[in-house]
């Protein structure tokens, strides 16, 4: 066979099977969703690439035994579900993220509205602040 086969059926075959194999394992973005680069025509910062300065790094929480209260100057005071927060209408955009030490990036944020959560409990028009507690403190 001449060497000028070989490397066409080299490269063929290269060619092929490139698309086949995965730098991560196989492995997508947080389980089994992909990355997305761009929303709405804006392009946004990819994963690898943005910090997290969280106390106790990425939080994951257990979605079973989750719960939001929500309480003080609400009319219905609830313990919301993980599953019925997201049960409520979602929203997405694009946010910038910048932080006083000089970094940032652009991300997609998807999540619910607090005026949904104010809808649910009936917010009081004398609630003037509201106080937010987190998984990491």
């Amino acid at each position: 066979m001449k060497l000028i086969h070989l490397l066409l059926i080299i490269s063929v075959a290269f060619t092929a099977f490139s698309g086949c194999v995965s730098a991560r394992g196989g492995k997508g973005v947080y389980d089994n969703q992909t990355e997305t680069l761009s929303y709405l025509g804006e392009q946004l910062t990819p994963i690898a690439q943005q910090r997290n300065n969280a106390i106790k790094g990425t939080q994951y929480i257990d979605r079973e035994s989750y719960r939001l209260q929500v309480d003080g100057l609400v009319e219905n005071p609830r313990n919301f579900t993980y599953e019925e927060i997201t049960g409520l209408p979602q929203t997405s955009k694009i946010i910038d993220l910048n932080c006083v030490e000089g970094w940032g990036f652009t991300a997609k944020w998807t999540g619910v509205k607090i005026a949904e959560i104010f809808e649910e409990t009936g917010a009081m028009e004398n609630a003037t602040t509201i106080i937010f507690y987190s998984a990491d403190g």
